[in-house]
């Protein structure tokens, strides 16, 4: 499958989701699966990695290729509750990701905080495919949330998996937001790996039923094992429970 991983937050910044998105990238590619990162350019050094006098921005230019990223907009860092945050800005960015979006018909588009500006909101408003939303903060209470609840509600309504890292990430947005929330942790990068894929029995997107055409969620180690989630686990307790044989086990 061709997935799309959009995300404000990538190297050359450093952080959980930077982890978890270059991880993540990892695992599908080593499943099979084309992945393309989407995330803006950063030109300032904030939460960074030191640059090395040697790159040059062709350098740069070359390594984004090589490892599936795509630069769409400018990074912009600001404060937000206690810590460091971005957006991306920049003229024609909608456009620029439309026509990627278009170009690229990907079967996936993995968005990380989809309700935050710029990309990933903007990519669930423009996507015609599968969406699966990642949110990773504990956002507390909002009085900003509680006045724009009812129109993000509507991009909530776009997932088709709606995941939180934990269940203190997920305890705000269950105040403000319907959706069917479930919790897939960060994952650690072990030998066994991890599958997890969505199997949906019952939900419809775009004339195609999700049964059709499974979806992977490869976090490092953990899967869900509800009625349309099956994965592999090594050493996982609920991997007696799965019907199939877990690479790297003995059953």
């Amino acid at each position: 499958m061709k997935i799309a991983i959009v995300t404000e937050y990538y190297y050359p910044t450093l952080g959980g989701i930077q982890e978890h998105v270059h991880h993540f990238a990892m695992s599908a590619r080593r499943l099979g699966h084309d992945v393309r990162i989407l995330t803006p350019a950063v030109g300032d050094g904030l939460a960074s990695v030191a640059k090395h006098p040697g790159l040059t921005e062709e350098n740069n230019l070359r390594r984004d290729e090589q490892n599936g990223v795509i630069r769409i907009g400018r990074s912009l860092p600001f404060l937000s509750g206690g810590s460091l945050a971005r957006a991306s800005f920049g003229r024609g960015i909608s456009g620029r990701l439309k026509e990627i979006l278009r170009a690229e018909r990907f079967d996936i588009l993995h968005l990380h905080s989809p309700l935050m500006p710029t990309l990933p909101l903007a990519a669930l408003r423009l996507s015609d495919t599968i969406n699966v939303g990642t949110f990773h903060s504990d956002i507390g209470r909002s009085l900003l949330l509680s006045v724009f609840a009812p129109f993000l509600q509507r991009y909530v309504d776009r997932l088709d998996v709606a995941i939180g890292v934990s269940e203190t990430a997920l305890c705000a947005l269950r105040r403000y937001f319907t959706a069917d929330w479930r919790v897939v942790p960060n994952g650690v990068d072990v030998p066994s790996g991890a599958i997890g894929m969505i199997a949906s029995e019952n939900a419809s997107k775009k004339g195609m039923r999700l049964g059709h055409r499974p979806c992977l969620i490869a976090h490092a180690i953990v899967a869900i094992t509800n009625s349309n989630v099956v994965g592999s686990i090594g050493c996982h307790p609920r991997v007696s429970r799965m019907p199939f044989q877990v690479p790297g086990s003995k059953r």
